[in-house]
C-alpha cells in the first residue's frame, strides 16, 4: 500500500511540476502554485519510498520515475493534440 501511495505522489508531483513549467503545452498559462505542490509531493513520495526500501534504492527509484514521467507527459500531450514535428 505504501508503494502505491508513493507512486501516486511521484506521478502527481511530476505532473504538477510539468504544469508549472512555462514551456508546457497542456494549458495556456502555467500554474504558479503547482511548483510548490509538485516539490512537496515529490518529497512525500521520496519519504514513503524510504520507509519500504533503502536510501540509495529509494533515490534511484524516485529519480527514475520522475525522468520517465517527464519524458512521457509531453509526448502524451503532443499525441493527444495531434501535433506534428517540423522537418
Amino acid at each position: 500500500m505504501t508503494a502505491i501511495l508513493a507512486g501516486l505522489c511521484l506521478l502527481v508531483g511530476t505532473a504538477a511540476l510539468y504544469l508549472a513549467s512555462p514551456n508546457q503545452r497542456l494549458r495556456e498559462t502555467p500554474l504558479p502554485w503547482a511548483r510548490w505542490a509538485g516539490w512537496a509531493l515529490l518529497i512525500v513520495g521520496q519519504v514513503l519510498l524510504w520507509t519500504i526500501m533503502g536510501a540509495a534504492t529509494a533515490v534511484f527509484t524516485s529519480l527514475t520515475a520522475a525522468m520517465l514521467l517527464w519524458s512521457v507527459i509531453p509526448l502524451a500531450v503532443a499525441w493527444q493534440r495531434g501535433e506534428k514535428t517540423r522537418k
